[in-house]
């Protein structure tokens, strides 16, 4: 799921440092049984790229805990 976006222009050759920040709540999701937001603790990917179809940059993190929201 789409979780952060920015439009960054650069010229060829020029780089730039673009931060998203990615929050718990944008890994939650709503437990109709638990009537909740949760975030389930496990392994995520981060990708990068020009569109879905031009990855150009992978990462992972660890929740380490899940947590209700």
């Amino acid at each position: 799921a789409l979780k952060g976006f920015r439009r960054v222009h650069l010229e060829p050759g020029e780089t730039r440092t673009v931060r998203l920040p990615v929050t718990v709540a944008d890994l939650a999701f709503y437990d109709p049984g638990k009537h909740r937001w949760i975030a389930e603790a496990g392994k995520f990917e981060i990708l990068v790229g020009a569109s879905s179809s031009d990855i150009r940059l992978r990462a992972t993190f660890r929740l380490r805990e899940s947590l209700e929201l």
